[in-house]
């Protein structure tokens, strides 16, 4: 699998991330036009598959997949999650404009997924020295994390319909 994803990859590298950047721009003042509800749940999506993606690999025994695998973080992993943390501070500032504590701990947690992200996928021998049990439950432990700005958001909005 991951042979045909770097063949996609290799195709689309200098595009894909500027076009996912400036569509997620789009995609997010299209929606503050249109007033559409927010659950924040790009980002977890986005982080799900890409560690979904990392799970199966074996990580002691790099030396000839490193290259389509640092290809396809660097292409596809880091660029969708930059773009889709963009994309949540565009909406959660428009949504929030009043009440700017509520952004602070959702932005923290987005950010806190990826940095652990980056630490787990780009400098995991240094941090880790090869042990996959501890990398493999951090991927579990960031993709949680992550979701946990969703639960905020629903349980916000379903209360604010609701009092």
């Amino acid at each position: 699998m991951l042979d045909f994803m770097f063949g996609i990859f290799a195709m689309l590298f200098p595009f894909l991330p500027i076009v996912s950047i400036i569509l997620s721009i789009y995609i997010a003042l299209q929606n503050n036009k249109l007033g559409k509800r927010f659950y924040g749940l790009f980002f977890p999506v986005i982080i799900t598959v890409c560690n979904i993606w990392l799970f199966p690999i074996d990580r002691t025994d790099m030396f000839h997949d490193a290259l389509r695998f640092y290809f396809f973080l660097i292409d596809f992993c880091l660029p969708m999650l930059i773009s889709s943390t963009l994309y949540h501070s565009i909406r959660l500032y428009y949504l929030y404009k009043s009440i700017k504590w509520r952004i602070f701990p959702i932005s923290i947690c987005y950010l806190f997924g990826l940095i652990f992200h980056y630490l787990n996928t780009m400098h995991w021998e240094e941090i880790f020295r090869g042990q996959k049990f501890v990398f493999d439950i951090l991927l579990i432990s960031t993709a949680i994390i992550s979701y946990l700005p969703c639960l905020y958001l629903f349980i916000l909005q379903r209360r604010k319909n609701n009092p």
